[in-house]
């Protein structure tokens, strides 16, 4: 089988300066627990999107209780050529992984049904993708997280792969486990299935920035640039023979889905990447990370939480418009003076409304751990859980970037032992400070008062 070489180079568009903001979030309860975060980085646009939830929304009614109803879900979504097929399958996961769930087949096994539930699953999003000539692409990484009941850990991890996002098991002790499978279009089987289906495999070679590279490429007939997986949901225009069926044509929706029974001592976590981290980071590089990143960042939680309640600053940020925030939303302005960083706890317009210019209040800690903060809500054992996760995953695609990627990036880390957790209780007095002179160029010092 000949794989032929263009020598044409195709420019990647970046930015001078990268965009270090993260979008990042966090829950437990207790059996679950995750963190994730997102970096546009160098690119001018970000296409990632991510998915967490401790359990599956409920299923159409059926007269049946779910079979699924404890089950978590977390997921990355790598979109090319344009953000919406990722917008769109991230949208719409959660609920039809759910409505497949319950229209298994009972007479197979778990895992049967579970791999069965998941293929149709992704047909069935990517089905609607193609049928409105979604132009756009997106990887996938989706996790389902298997337990008896809510509020207890997951017993079995079902992960289903799509393109080159990836997911790797770290283990108490030897390698971490690849858990994924990476569809690249030179691999023996993807290759033939697009010759079949009348394409060809391309290595193209990209000029990106200072520094060029080369990667297999599915490529139209006639064309000398193509796609570099050679599976993802949308791109329609690579699933336009009428005459082979969806697992035939150039690129599929068909994802690898294995079924890992967790082992309880053995396992300690579950780390899901795009291929802006992978890209340059190694999966053993990766797993050392999040274990030397988590010591550190359960150090810094553990401190925040148990000692310094009675001290922290609320941030006063000024704003064009306070209708773009809502309370409880993680912000990140790191072109602000203090390079502020936190959770909004109240929004205030200069005209007394609900929008135009005005002040964010913000706090380093998240709203479960305000004392009868947030929808009355004050929960710190799950956030001494939760928290350093969201942590970890924001170092991991700051290391990245300093690693040389250009791509966008984004990772979920979910905690299945008690990996590096030992002292974390979580109990403290909670009170306000507030702090001031935070926009950039203002040159006041920061007031401490009651807030």
């Amino acid at each position: 089988m000949m794989m032929r070489s263009n020598h044409e180079f195709r420019r990647v568009t970046k930015i001078a300066k990268a965009d270090t903001s993260h979008r990042t979030s966090h829950q437990s309860d207790g059996g679950i627990t995750f963190g994730s975060s997102e970096m546009r980085g160098l690119r001018k646009t970000m296409e990632d999107m991510t998915v967490s939830r401790l359990k599956l929304p409920p299923p159409p009614p059926s007269g049946e209780s779910p079979r699924h109803n404890s089950c978590g879900i977390v997921g990355i979504f790598d979109g090319h050529l344009g953000r919406e097929a990722a917008c769109h399958v991230s949208s719409h996961i959660s609920e039809t992984v759910a409505e497949t769930l319950d229209q298994a087949d009972c007479e197979l096994d778990r895992s049967e049904q579970v791999m069965e539930a998941l293929t149709a699953a992704f047909a069935s999003i990517d089905s609607s993708l193609v049928e409105r000539g979604e132009t756009s692409g997106t990887c996938a990484v989706v996790a389902l997280l298997e337990r008896p009941h809510e509020g207890s850990p997951p017993h079995t991890i079902h992960l289903a792969s799509l393109g080159d996002s990836k997911a790797i098991l770290g283990r108490a002790s030897g390698p971490p486990l690849e858990l994924s499978v990476s569809h690249k279009p030179g691999d023996p089987s993807e290759q033939s299935r697009v010759e079949a289906a009348g394409g060809e495999v391309l290595n193209v070679a990209f000029d990106v920035g200072e520094s060029a590279s080369a990667a297999d490429r599915v490529c139209l007939p006639g064309h000398s640039s193509g796609l570099a997986v050679s599976r993802a949901f949308g791109v329609a225009n690579y699933k336009a023979n009428s005459s082979l069926t969806p697992e035939a044509q150039l690129v599929i929706s068909t994802p690898s889905v294995v079924s890992h029974r967790i082992e309880p001592v053995v396992d300690q976590f579950l780390l899901l990447a795009s291929d802006g981290v992978w890209d340059v980071m190694k999966n053993e590089e990766a797993d050392e990370f999040v274990r030397k990143e988590l010591r550190l960042a359960n150090k810094q939680v553990l401190r925040i939480l148990a000692e310094n309640f009675g001290q922290l600053h609320v941030e006063v940020v000024t704003t064009r418009d306070v209708a773009n925030y809502s309370v409880g939303e993680m912000v990140d302005f790191p072109k602000s003076r203090d390079k502020v960083k936190g959770y909004v706890m109240a929004t205030q317009a200069d005209d007394g409304s609900n929008a135009g210019p005005g002040q964010l209040h913000v706090r380093a800690t998240p709203p479960e751990a305000w004392e009868g903060g947030w929808q009355g809500q004050s929960d710190k054992g799950k956030v001494a859980l939760a928290w350093p996760c969201g942590i970890v995953c924001e170092k991991i695609l700051d290391r990245a970037l300093e690693l040389g990627s250009g791509d966008n990036m984004s990772a979920i880390l979910v905690l299945l032992g008690n990996v590096c957790m030992a002292g974390h209780d979580g109990s403290s007095l909670d009170t306000h400070v507030q702090g001031r002179g935070l926009e950039k160029g203002e040159k006041r010092a920061c007031q401490h008062v009651s807030f």
